[in-house]
């Protein structure tokens, strides 16, 4: 078998980047022939102009890397005091210590990804000393139990109408796999083995439910804050022109702590959920739906076609809905939706 004709990959400087770009652009020389005269490959010249026009830049992309977050003192002596807390039946997970974290010094981190799980775990044994031990996950511990009971309770007491009064919304990414291409065997002539390419794209989805209809729904890109500052703008909007002030409830990890300012700005109300607590939020079962469904009927150009057309009827909503309503009447018999 004949070995395959492997060139020699040079990487570009800087300068020879900056070249490019300038004789593309202010010289208007064709890429053939700046391929010729840098002796560069085409589609690494086209690469380079593509970076220069979209976001300005000739140096290449950091690719990852280290978070810029320092743990100070005063948040090494808030972790210190939480682990001192802990007994056998209130273990903390470091996602759990993450999140008391941030809600304990919210001006401190620009987001909810401004430090990760991995650092504090780097910062335990670098600073703390703590012995961490994996342990398997408990659902059903007396803790969770109660805050569902007082969560349950809670929403008679704040006017809280699930069928009424209330909008879902949740944050979900799933992949799914598309056939990329086909290779089949040409008329009269020897056969051949038909082959298929699967790619595997992942999809994030944003999205709002009613007992109406889906409010909102979104393929989000770019995850950062100003795209789900902008989706929650449009969706107060959306909810005004109900004339009717409505709680919108979901999970408090999910999302940036810019989203409350909007809310306090308008007549709508958050309300968190329990943190895990997805049988509460109907709009994990509507993701459910969707994701099967789309791996089922995906042969758009693009995501954003595909949500552009989904429909789901009212009586799916309601569906959704009233199963989170029995979730409910385990802990509030009470509960009126």
């Amino acid at each position: 078998m004949p070995k395959k004709n492997r060139s020699k990959i040079t990487k570009t400087t800087i300068e020879t980047r900056q070249n490019i770009c300038d004789d593309r652009f202010t010289r208007f020389m064709n890429i053939s022939d700046i391929c010729i005269k840098y002796d560069v490959a085409n589609s690494t010249v086209r690469d380079i102009l593509k970076r220069y026009q979209t976001d300005n830049l000739v140096a290449y992309k950091p690719r990852g890397g280290a978070r810029n977050v320092e743990i100070q003192q005063l948040h090494t002596n808030y972790l210190k005091q939480l682990i001192d807390e802990e007994d056998q039946e209130n273990i903390f997970t470091l996602e759990q210590l993450k999140l008391k974290l941030l809600t304990e010094f919210p001006n401190h981190f620009t987001s909810f990804n401004s430090i990760g799980v991995n650092s504090l775990r780097l910062h335990f044994d670098q600073h703390l000393q703590v012995t961490m031990q994996r342990v398997d996950e408990v659902k059903n511990v007396q803790s969770n139990e109660k805050e569902k009971r007082v969560y349950c309770q809670g929403l008679t007491k704040h006017g809280v109408r699930y069928m009424t009064n209330c909008v879902f919304v949740a944050k979900s990414s799933f992949k799914i796999c598309v056939i990329t291409g086909r290779a089949r065997s040409i008329k009269g002539k020897r056969s051949s083995v038909l082959t298929k390419t699967k790619k595997s794209n992942l999809v994030s989805m944003i999205g709002a439910i009613s007992a109406r209809k889906i409010e909102s729904l979104q393929h989000v890109i770019k995850q950062d804050e100003s795209v789900l500052k902008e989706y929650f703008i449009q969706l107060i909007q959306c909810l005004d022109k109900t004339n009717q002030s409505m709680f919108v409830i979901m999970d408090r990890t999910c999302f940036e702590s810019c989203i409350i300012q909007l809310f306090e700005q308008s007549r709508h109300t958050l309300y968190y959920l329990p943190t895990g607590f997805d049988a509460f939020n109907p709009m994990y079962t509507c993701f459910g739906n969707l994701r099967h469904y789309l791996k089922r009927t995906f042969d758009c150009d693009s995501i954003d076609d595909w949500v552009n057309n989904c429909q789901v009827d009212e009586s799916e909503c309601k569906k959704w809905i009233k199963g989170s309503v029995d979730s409910i009447l385990q802990y509030n018999y009470n509960y009126k939706s």
